[in-house]
């Protein structure tokens, strides 16, 4: 039997390594443990119900800014529907929920403390989310009174809430909600809620 020349079985044994080497998964190192998320600003939208009904409305919505950074923020003191704002994106066009008052002073900023948080809004169901009549949405208007309206970025007319299908009556099954905070000319996103509509 003729043995093989020792050049040849060291060369085979140094491929043979390498190819382990570059086939082996790559292992997470100790000296560096995965970094932790970095802190943020959390908008956080929640519903006190699950089921809307017209008939019998009940629950809220409402919006919680809480500042998970190491600095203040500032964020808008009240709703306008553009610093701070609601919307139902489930509809053919998003719909979003504007203050048309009449006397609408400009938000003024206001700090929020690293480690704290502010509620930005707070709605009961049955005010955003019922069928205005015009003529109470003028009186309202004319007396200085708060009106809160919904929109969409498009000619036909939107439905009068996003429970409504169109403007004839006509429910829809659920409705998702989400909201908008503008931060430092960033938008800021919250999760969606999700509410069952029906009688």
């Amino acid at each position: 039997m003729s043995s093989r020349p020792l050049h040849t079985t060291v060369a085979t044994i140094f491929v043979a390594l390498a190819l382990t080497t570059w086939n082996a998964p790559a292992q997470p190192s100790s000296q560096s443990p995965p970094s932790a998320p970095q802190p943020a600003v959390c908008v956080q939208l929640s519903i006190s119900v699950q089921h809307f009904d017209p008939a019998k409305p009940k629950g809220e919505i409402r919006c919680v800014v809480t500042n998970r950074t190491d600095r203040a923020i500032e964020v808008a003191d009240r709703y306008d529907g553009i610093h701070i704002a609601l919307i139902a994106p489930s509809h053919r066009w998003p719909l979003r929920l504007w203050d048309r008052s009449r006397e609408r002073p400009e938000p003024q900023m206001v700090v929020v403390e690293a480690g704290q948080q502010r509620v930005q809004f707070e709605f009961p169901l049955a005010e955003i989310l019922r069928r205005q009549d015009p003529n109470t949405v003028r009186r309202d208007f004319q007396a200085g009174r708060r009106v809160l309206v919904w929109d969409w970025p498009a000619m036909p007319a939107p439905p009068p809430s996003p429970i409504y299908v169109g403007r004839d009556g006509e429910l829809v099954d659920q409705v998702v909600f989400r909201a908008e905070v503008t931060l430092d000319d960033v938008v800021v996103t919250s999760n969606e809620v999700v509410v069952k509509v029906g009688r």
